[in-house]
């Protein structure tokens, strides 16, 4: 996920809370359901190869939202992917 302002300039330091919503995955093997990432100097918020999402072990749907809050504004992104 990217961060960008109002005029499209790069934000650094803003807290991105990825959460898997759907489909019973984990960040990492067997890890948490939910972590948080801080934006680079880029704007932004990569989650580190440790944290990679697992999808759930059942097949279908799996689930993930990006949100954070900038200016008092909630951005969110949903990512999807189905597991076979």
């Amino acid at each position: 996920m990217r961060i960008v302002d109002h005029n499209n300039a790069l934000v650094a330091g803003v807290s991105v809370t990825f959460t898997i919503t759907g489909g019973g995955g984990t960040f990492g093997a067997g890890g948490p359901t939910s972590v948080v990432v801080v934006t680079n100097v880029q704007g932004k918020a990569v989650v580190s190869a440790s944290e990679f999402w697992f999808l759930g072990s059942t097949p279908g749907l799996n689930t993930m939202t990006a949100t954070a809050n900038i200016g008092g504004r909630l951005l969110v992104l949903t990512f999807r992917a189905n597991g076979t």
